[in-house]
């Protein structure tokens, strides 16, 4: 039987002294539980922070590209053009 279930069935009355070492016990062992639980927490949220940071940058990334391919279409019309132009000159 699990621990948690034995005592939903036989709790312990913090009156009786007879408990008072089993109590202490509970105790310390919630203390160090909510200390993992707090260190997971705190992990969860710096990988949350690292996630979002990484998320910037790579859209900051993606809209470089995208910007950059634009300039380059226009590069590209504007060489075009040239081209044409040129070629109507020789003719």
């Amino acid at each position: 039987m699990k621990i948690a279930n034995f005592i939903l069935h036989y709790p312990i009355k913090k009156s009786r002294e007879s408990f008072a070492i089993l109590i202490e016990a509970i105790n310390e062992a919630s203390k160090t539980q909510n200390i993992k639980t707090d260190n997971r927490d705190s992990k969860i949220e710096k990988q949350k922070d690292k996630i979002e940071e990484l998320t910037e940058l790579y859209e900051s990334s993606l809209n470089r590209e995208l910007m950059l391919i634009e300039q380059l279409n226009e590069l590209g019309k504007i060489a075009n053009s040239r081209i044409a132009s040129n070629n109507l000159m020789d003719n």
